[in-house]
């Protein structure tokens, strides 16, 4: 299963065509869209546009891997704006997981140890 399918099958609102390329080239970074934010349909929706792109050298690829590590840090469920990773079923989990192994291996442009943060972040979950 491709990885775009993976994603859409476990955020099936991801494919949804409610943010187009322009709002995301507009907004790179999903951590400054302007609150509130429904985190499970947008940062799954950046994940896909980054596997729609993915050697496009706009910041939104580094930005999405940016934000995973950070989600994947937080640590109280209650904090709104970071608790991505508290949201999401294990299936969800595993398809975000295996979102950074793309990453590590097909986008060119990103931030080696942001994403190992991330992907040590992702595939424990504590």
């Amino acid at each position: 299963m491709s990885i775009a399918n993976r994603l859409t099958e476990a955020f099936p609102e991801a494919d949804a065509p409610a943010m187009d390329d322009a709002f995301i080239r507009a907004n790179p970074n999903v951590m400054e869209l302007p609150a509130p934010v429904d985190l499970l349909r947008v940062v799954s929706l950046y994940m896909l546009w980054c596997v729609r792109h993915p050697n496009d050298p706009a910041l939104v690829g580094d930005f999405t891997l940016r934000a995973l590590a950070e989600y994947g840090r937080c640590q109280q469920p209650g904090i709104e704006h970071l608790n991505f990773r508290y949201r999401c079923s294990p299936l969800q989990i595993d398809a975000v997981s295996a979102f950074l192994a793309w990453a590590a291996e097909a986008l060119p442009f990103h931030d080696d140890v942001q994403l190992e943060r991330a992907r040590r972040r992702w595939t424990s979950r504590g």
